[in-house]
């Protein structure tokens, strides 16, 4: 059985995406992603597909649920023509998979550590519970970063894999941990209930979170989709930054807050996450490839070709 017949019969197509597409008549290219769970790394492009920024470029974008590494391989067999990922497709890319990443949605982690009520500092982590996602990926690399950066050797913490973010929030509620990685807005969700952030690892680690990746034979054969893509995600990130009222109830909706003042919360938290020109510092894109698993001297261009989000954002200026 394929990757895209297994992927289909795995994954929920994201129904909050399909309002926004009724009543366009032209005929639209439809084009499918391979996305994560509803996650602010990448609200930018929830909001190009909302306000039809996709549909004036021709496209119709169709978001599919899938895990990350069922992602990158139907990706790399070219089952499905872009992903949004950034850790995995670093692996893969660095592996040798036939994969770029072309633009980022998210230039630093919105990443947070939430602690119990009676931790109040990182040093405090020693001897601790801590609840991430799974060895090895993105959460574990970044909490790894924060305990070298205060001095704390791995050892001296219990990291325990618990899946997704809600079952890391319940774990942290239960007392079956002491502390969790987490994204906002869990961390908004959790603070009323008594619980710390305790630090932003943006504050730690330069690292990208969330990126477009697509296929070397995309970025070659079908350059003008690409560039397209790009430029509706650019649109719609300058409309986010610039559009702050009227944003908000869509922050609200995407990500399942219970009100806009939390959602105006998140957004001041996130507003420096979502780049205006789709790109990530040289340093942010080495530091990701070291928490990929990979050699820091892995050239970038191995991982990443910014030259359509480069042209995309010229093109914007003029």
């Amino acid at each position: 059985m394929s990757l895209r017949i297994c992927a289909t019969m795995a994954v929920l197509v994201l129904a909050l995406f399909t309002g926004s597409l009724a009543g366009f008549a032209q005929p639209l290219k439809q084009v499918d992603i391979g996305v994560p769970t509803n996650s602010a790394a990448w609200f930018p492009l929830y909001v190009a597909m909302k306000k039809s920024v996709f549909q004036e470029a021709g496209l119709k974008l169709r978001p599919i649920m899938m895990d990350a590494r069922v992602a990158v391989a139907a990706l790399a067999s070219k089952e499905i023509p872009y992903i949004a990922q950034m850790g995995s497709a670093i692996s893969g890319a660095g592996q040798g998979l036939p994969i770029k990443i072309v633009m980022v949605f998210a230039a630093k982690t919105h990443h947070v550590l939430v602690t119990s009520r009676d931790i109040s500092s990182p040093q405090q982590l020693r001897g601790r519970r801590v609840g991430i996602s799974r060895p090895g990926a993105t959460p574990h690399r970044e909490l790894l970063a924060v305990l070298e950066k205060y001095g704390i050797e791995p050892n001296q913490v219990n990291v325990l894999g618990m899946g997704p973010d809600q079952n890391r929030v319940l774990a942290l509620e239960r007392g079956q941990v002491d502390a969790i990685v987490t994204g906002v807005p869990y961390n908004l969700l959790l603070e009323p209930k008594g619980y710390k952030t305790l630090l932003y690892i943006k504050d730690v680690i330069d690292i990208p979170l969330s990126a477009l990746t697509t296929h070397d034979d995309w970025i070659r054969e079908k350059r003008a989709e690409v560039r397209a893509f790009i430029a509706a995600v650019l649109k719609a990130t300058a409309y986010v930054k610039s559009h702050r009222s009227e944003v908000l109830a869509l922050l609200q909706e995407f990500i399942g807050l219970p009100n806009q003042a939390m959602a105006a919360r998140a957004y001041d938290v996130l507003l420096d996450v979502w780049p205006d020109d789709g790109l990530t510092s040289s340093q942010g894109l080495t530091n990701a490839i070291t928490l990929a698993g990979l050699p820091a001297s892995t050239p970038q261009n191995r991982v990443a070709d910014w030259s359509i989000a480069k042209e995309a954002a010229t093109a914007m200026k003029r």
